[in-house]
């Protein structure tokens, strides 16, 4: 009576009883946090660029608080590199709960622009950081702008209208120190 008690138990939690292990397949595993809420492509998409951006932003900022020339800029490097790990934080559990395999290192394109910048250190660092910083944040708001406006899952569309502030005023405090930093000679 307690095998088949047993055996009931497992078939219960989709286990074979000859086999012991889970008849889940390890795909079926990794998008089990999803039930069924599949997310829609561009949604995806959203993630995995956001997930890169955050991640760029974070390694440029680091190198911003070393290698720049001016105190502005490496304080700017460090409020990036602090509210960029606060949203990748926010975006990795959200990344858990949708079943989305965030990316672990840059892709070519990011590791390029990381590249071109540990080129350069003082008041070249600076402007290129700074100019960068700029490109980045307008592409980054217009991002964050339309998934928080079309985005098919409320996660996502929540979790891009929540970040589209500080991404505004980061690119506000860009814009302002690199009109400033442009202006800076070589000792």
């Amino acid at each position: 009576m307690k095998s088949l008690i047993f055996v009931a138990a497992l078939a219960a939690l989709g286990m074979s009883a000859s086999l012991g292990r889970s008849s889940v397949s390890p795909q079926d595993a990794q998008k089990a946090p999803e039930q069924g809420a599949a997310l829609d492509s561009a949604d995806r998409k959203f993630i995995n660029d956001a997930s890169l951006g955050g991640m760029l932003e974070v390694k440029l900022g680091q190198m911003a608080t070393k290698q720049a020339a001016n105190e502005e800029v490496k304080k700017f490097g460090q409020r990036m590199v602090d509210d960029h790990t606060k949203l990748t934080g926010e975006l990795t559990k959200l990344a858990g709960q949708k079943g989305v395999t965030l990316p672990q290192v840059l892709d070519k394109k990011h590791q390029e622009q990381v590249d071109k910048l540990a080129k350069l250190g003082g008041v070249d660092f600076d402007k290129e950081y700074m100019k960068q910083m700029v490109d980045d944040h307008e592409t980054t708001v217009e991002d964050f702008e339309k998934a928080a406006k079309d985005a098919k899952d409320p996660g996502v569309k929540s979790f891009a209208a929540g970040a589209i502030s500080t991404l505004q005023d980061h690119l506000r405090t860009a814009k302002d120190i690199e009109s400033r930093v442009k202006q800076e000679k070589k000792p």
